[in-house]
């Protein structure tokens, strides 16, 4: 985070950043992701890694959001920065968790019907 200069946009970056990980950590997301969305407005233009910075971001805020139960948004999140870098593994991690959540509710929810069906049966 810290490389790519360290004038006080840089030092602003690397402060904000630090308090969105530990709102994050401290499970306070919706303040997070007020904090990441800060964060990415003191990259500047011109630093050599801004894309992949803000892919990081998104995907940080797509974490956030996934645990706060919006998974509809944190997959739109991860799935927008996969079709930038298909390859980005964090947003691969995100997407995945997300896939595979749901196909386990999708699972319990088929187990319940079926489970009611066999007690119409009995």
């Amino acid at each position: 985070m810290e490389r790519g200069g360290n004038g006080p946009s840089s030092v602003a970056l690397t402060s904000v950043y630090r308090l969105a990980k530990a709102l994050h950590d401290n499970k306070e997301y919706a303040r997070a992701i007020d904090a990441w969305n800060a964060a990415a407005t003191f990259i500047p233009d011109s630093h050599p890694e801004r894309k992949e910075i803000l892919d990081q971001i998104k995907v940080l805020v797509g974490k956030c959001l996934y645990q706060m139960g919006q998974d509809a948004a944190a997959f739109e999140l991860f799935t927008s920065v996969l079709r930038e870098n298909e390859n980005q593994s964090d947003a691969l991690l995100g997407y995945a968790t997300v896939l595979l959540d749901k196909g386990r509710a999708n699972v319990r929810a088929t187990s319940l019907s079926l489970t009611s069906c066999e007690r119409l049966t009995d």
